[in-house]
């Protein structure tokens, strides 16, 4: 083993991020969905657009790693757009913690979604086998809707 391997981190450092507004009042699932990436997370960021629930006490409850940003979301009538708008929100910030705290990864998930737990390991495999191959931006999984 080689020094460069010896110092390296045993796990890829992840910053995880995602967005959403009045989840409450449309019964998503965002405390099981930023839980189920939290243990190959090291920092995580939700930005939490202007509600009219309890969105953004929801969101700062679940842990203490899960960074809260506010945000305004835009009057935007293309459909989708405003999603993405507020997505590169979160990942920008997501973005700012990375360079700061070394991350390696970002880890995206929507406020809808959770991955199994007994996926982690492949994960954080994956992570690790891809960090230093430049030509890799993402990694892809299979999911079931």
């Amino acid at each position: 083993m080689d020094r460069m391997n010896r110092d390296r981190p045993s796990r890829a450092p992840v910053c995880g991020f995602s967005f959403g507004r009045n989840l409450s009042l449309l019964n998503y699932p965002v405390e099981a969905a930023v839980r189920s990436v939290l243990p190959v997370c090291d920092h995580f960021v939700f930005a939490v657009g202007q509600s009219d629930d309890d969105t953004a006490d929801r969101v700062a409850a679940i842990d203490p790693k899960v960074k809260v940003i506010d945000t305004q979301w835009p009057d935007v009538k293309v459909d989708g757009q405003v999603l993405s708008i507020e997505a590169n929100k979160a990942m920008e910030a997501a973005e700012a913690i990375a360079r700061a705290q070394g991350c390696v990864w970002g880890f995206y998930i929507q406020a809808d979604e959770v991955v199994h737990e007994d996926d982690h390991p492949a994960i954080a495999a994956a992570m690790n086998r891809w960090r230093d191959e430049a030509q890799v931006k993402g990694l892809l999984f299979r999911f079931l809707h």
